[in-house]
């Protein structure tokens, strides 16, 4: 048998002599030939058989070329023993490898001896000696020699060995690289079964990982392990479950996508390979939980729940509490997709389990705590929760050492609860201090870190927090720089980019409206011209900048008039909104801020059309907000979009459009009330529209609503509050109403407080304070009409004096006053008070009829006073009658004439005053005199 098959194999050798390309030597014929031959007893003494199968291998490897160097490494092992005693009868280049190889045997040797010497005297140059040695074994063949696998292997172990003397990086960087590629090399099999080594080498390393927080030590880790599970022969499965679980590391580090890819691939095959394989189960769900929120899909979420679910019930005891952990923040992800208050609930109960079951002396325990702090944190509703949140958060920084490469990121969790603590209490204090620690979180987090953004992010949300106002322009640019820093370190494909290039434009888009309220709260026309060039420069670049630009053309439009400021406004916007179809948010924001524009333009001129497109705008940008749960938007728009509706409502009388802005107003409150956080803006535009459904209908309920909503709005203003007096003096007004329906004197009482309270208030403006004298001294006539207190009537002299002296105030106001103060103070019978009210009224008629306007205009502002110079006359001639000495009696007598002749004379003295003396004008300006008394002459001939 054996030499039937030797025969057999040296015709091959022949044929493939006489001609190389032949495939005499290759395909399965041969292969069994090959198998039989060596498979036969007493095969590896037999030289002749031996050197027959060498030389077989030799021609493969002749015939294959560059495919061939796993035939010549094993034609290599053949014939080495046969090289010694008969080296003529091989070939030159055949003897060449052989003895390369023998050379390398021995210098592998030598070196092992080297690290016998070395382990009795922990000498490194000893164990230097041997690398050496070692390296020139391995060098001796080329690196993809399969040859050289277990030259390379033991190469790797002997730079492991000296890893663990000095704990330098690179010989922990060449250990890895070394066994990754022998593993590569190794297509003979040589180094199947090792894995457990590497296994230990990759666990001891992601052990060092952990305390220096090195990618380059990650690496190591995966790459050893990626080789344990490459030469692994049992339990594939679990070695791939390792492997997994470190590639998973590499990309949380890193936020490279292919890590990632790669942690699911190799997951889902250990799964499909065992699925009841817990550790498998649990880096999938892992995986997935990660790609779901990375891709924002739900269904991804709801798989990586499943896979948890089923791990919890795979693990052994010792693992469910990583497993709870896991499925915890699964949870947590289909939370945040689609919001739903028991699934969070869910999760919140979970991590707890996920901390109950694991050894507070567990590594672990701390990060179970920090998810737990931080799903407490997203689930808070109120301030005990809040407070629980933050100081679990901080329970978690006090167990971690400032050295730990995770400590700037649970100082984070720490900011982003103290940011929920603040939107819950509105305490300030809490506010400034989660400020001050996420500064001190981003100052221990390296520039390089993948957690740069979660870090970057908790700071910025606090620094954003609450509301927009004007003195928090400065505060809103340094969120917005540290934005832009922090996307100029990270790469495009890090997980959190999407999210950061979306804050970014919140944060522009709010640092612009915080610079605009600036403006409104203190005019300055330089920085409204500032803003505006910035965002002109900005257009080309961001296109929020547009929507920037058109509410800053807006502001300055309502401060000049200047019509084309509103048309470039508008068309700014417009543009804007084309641009940022794809961007909801921002699209949004454009939408109202070019509603506001619209609505202008309709308020100066009329056009029904520009007030629909507004409210159409209103409309979408309020829909968008809805179709965003839990939007902090929508409250604002819809108030916006009530409001003008409620406009519109007002142009045609239209009850139907009323109660849509009453719907959407009332709702517009209601979420503010839900979010423990009402504008008192959006109350104040809600009791508007009541007032009106009110005078429309006269339901006396509607009186009742008007009040509590406007008790509620200046409940809810902060004393600095500049529309506060606003609020209290439509609250004085309601009441008032309340009074004249049920005639409760403690609502008129209470009304008279409130409108003192308007006066009181420093932020109250002049012409602001007229008005509100004005409806106090009503308040007051009705108070003194039902009491009869001569005290009230007192104090209703004194406001319509103060009125009458207010020159702010309109002059017709100012007259209006005088008027009611003559009247109430005749029908009192107090005719020298009459006198004096009476005259104020009349002092003010030519600035009620001024020249300036038309001829129609002066008879309708003087019409409602037709009777004050009678009512005057009258009064003073009851002073003279009741006078005892007749020459005051003349007097009286007297003005009564006078202010009956300033009452009626007021146009007749414009004529004469224009027909005066114009020598002067002639003088210094013949050609405007000439034109002037043409002008003159014409009117003469109309009037």
């Amino acid at each position: 048998m054996s030499r039937q098959l030797i025969d057999a194999l040296l015709a091959r050798v022949a044929r493939c002599e006489q001609d190389p390309a032949s495939d005499a030597v290759l395909g399965p014929a041969v292969d069994d030939e090959l198998e039989r031959l060596t498979a036969l007893p007493g095969f590896p003494q037999d030289l002749e058989a031996r050197y027959v199968v060498g030389l077989v291998l030799w021609c493969r490897c002749v015939a294959l070329g560059p495919d061939g160097e796993f035939a010549l490494s094993k034609a290599v092992d053949m014939l080495a023993p046969i090289a010694h005693q008969l080296p003529y009868a091989l070939p030159e280049e055949l003897r060449h490898w052989v003895r390369i190889r023998e050379q390398a045997v021995a210098e592998s040797v030598e070196a092992m001896q080297e690290v016998d010497r070395y382990y009795e005297s922990r000498n490194l140059e000893t164990l230097d000696r041997a690398i050496t040695l070692l390296t020139n074994a391995a060098h001796r063949l080329d690196d993809t020699r399969p040859a050289t696998a277990t030259f390379l292997f033991d190469l790797g172990n002997l730079f492991w060995i000296r890893y663990q003397h000095t704990g330098l990086p690179i010989d922990l960087s060449i250990t890895a690289d070394a066994i990754t590629k022998a593993t590569a090399a190794d297509e003979s099999g040589y180094l199947l079964g090792r894995d457990g080594l590497l296994n230990d080498q990759a666990s001891q390393v992601y052990a060092v990982w952990e305390r220096d927080g090195s990618l380059e030590t990650l690496q190591a880790a995966v790459d050893l392990q990626r080789c344990a599970f490459r030469l692994a022969t049992t339990d594939r499965p679990s070695q791939a479950a390792s492997l997994a679980y470190l590639v998973q590391m590499g990309y949380e580090r890193t936020g490279r996508r292919e890590l990632l890819d790669d942690a699911i691939a190799t997951s889902r095959w250990a799964v499909a390979q065992e699925p009841a394989n817990g550790s498998a189960l649990l880096n999938l769900a892992h995986a997935l939980t990660h790609r779901a929120r990375a891709d924002q899909d739900t269904v991804v979420a709801h798989e990586a729940v499943d896979h948890a679910r089923r791990a919890v019930g795979a693990v052994p005891a010792a693992h469910r509490g990583r497993a709870l952990q896991i499925l915890g923040n699964a949870q947590r992800v289909v939370h945040t997709l689609a919001p739903e208050p028991a699934v969070l609930a869910e999760a919140v109960e979970t991590l707890r389990q996920a901390v109950a079951e694991t050894d507070p002396e567990d590594p672990d325990h701390v990060r179970r705590l920090m998810a737990l702090a931080d799903a407490l944190r997203a689930a808070a509703s109120d301030e005990s929760e809040a407070a629980e949140a933050v100081a679990l958060a901080r329970r978690v920084v006090a167990a971690t050492t400032p050295s730990s490469p995770e400590f700037h990121v649970r100082r984070a969790v720490v900011v982003t609860a103290l940011v929920k603590q603040h939107e819950l209490t509105r305490d300030a204090a809490v506010l400034a201090e989660a400020v001050s620690e996420g500064r001190a979180a981003l100052k221990v987090t390296p520039s390089d870190s993948v957690e740069l953004p979660s870090v970057v992010r908790a700071l910025v949300r606090a620094l954003s927090s609450g509301r927009v106002t004007a003195d928090r322009s400065d505060v809103l640019q340094e969120a917005v720089d540290l934005v832009r820093d922090c996307i100029g370190r990270i790469a495009p494909s890090h997980p959190e980019a999407d999210a950061l290039a979306g804050d970014l434009a919140a944060l522009e888009a709010d640092h612009a409206d915080a610079q605009l309220l600036r403006y409104v709260e203190t005019p300055d026309d330089a920085a409204l011209d500032r803003i505006i060039a910035s965002a002109e420069a900005g257009t080309a670049a961001t296109s929020t900048a547009l929507t920037t630009l058109c509410e800053a053309l807006r502001l300055r439009f309502e401060a000049y008039s200047e019509v084309t400021d509103l048309d470039r406004s508008i068309e700014a916007g417009l543009r804007a909104i084309d641009e940022l179809t794809d961007q909801p948010e921002p699209l949004s924001r454009a939408q109202v801020a070019v509603g506001f524009s619209l609505r202008l333009r309709y308020e100066r001129t009329g056009h029904l059309a520009s007030l629909d497109d507004a409210i159409e705008l209103l409309r979408r940008s309020a829909a968008a907000a809805e179709a965003q749960p839990g939007s902090a938007f929508l409250a604002a728009r819809l108030n916006m979009l009530g409001n003008a509706r409620w406009e519109r409502s007002m142009r045609d009388q239209d009850a139907g459009l009323l109660e849509s802005a009453i719907a959407d107003l009332r709702r517009s409150v209601e979420l503010g009330s839900a979010a423990g956080a009402v504008d008192p803006g959006h109350l104040s535009n809600l009791a508007l529209a009541v007032r009106t459904q009110y005078e429309t209908t006269h339901e006396p309920a509607l009186v009742d609503e008007l009040v509590e909503i406007l008790q509620r709005a200046v409940r809810e203003s902060r004393p600095d509050n500049n529309r506060l007096p606003v609020f209290r003096s439509n609250l004085a007004i309601a009441l008032t109403d309340r009074y004249g329906r049920d005639g409760d004197l403690a609502d008129l009482d209470a009304a008279i407080a409130v409108h003192h309270e308007v006066l009181a208030a420093p932020t109250a403006g002049p012409a602001f304070r007229a008005g509100s004298r004005t409806n106090l001294a009503h308040s007051l006539v009705q108070r003194y009409r039902r009491t009869g207190d001569r005290e009230t009537l007192r104090s209703a002299f004194a406001e319509y004096r103060a009125i009458v002296g207010e020159t702010s105030h309109p002059p017709i106001g100012r007259c209006q006053a005088a008027f009611a103060w003559g009247a109430l103070a005749a029908e009192v019978q107090d005719w020298a008070e009459a006198l004096e009210a009476y005259a104020a009224a009349i002092a003010q008629l030519p600035l009620v009829a001024p020249r300036s306007l038309d001829r129609a205009d002066q008879e309708h502002g003087l019409r409602q006073f037709t009777t004050l110079g009678p009512d005057a006359a009258a009064a003073a001639l009851q002073l003279a009658d009741a006078a005892s000495d007749p020459a005051l009696a003349g007097e009286l007598r007297a003005r009564a004439v006078e202010l009956l002749d300033q009452s009626r004379g007021i146009l007749l003295t414009h004529q004469l005053e224009a027909r005066s003396d114009l020598s002067r004008l002639r003088t210094h300006a013949p050609t405007l005199a000439a034109r002037f008394e043409k002008l003159l002459a014409l009117r003469n001939e109309v009037t």
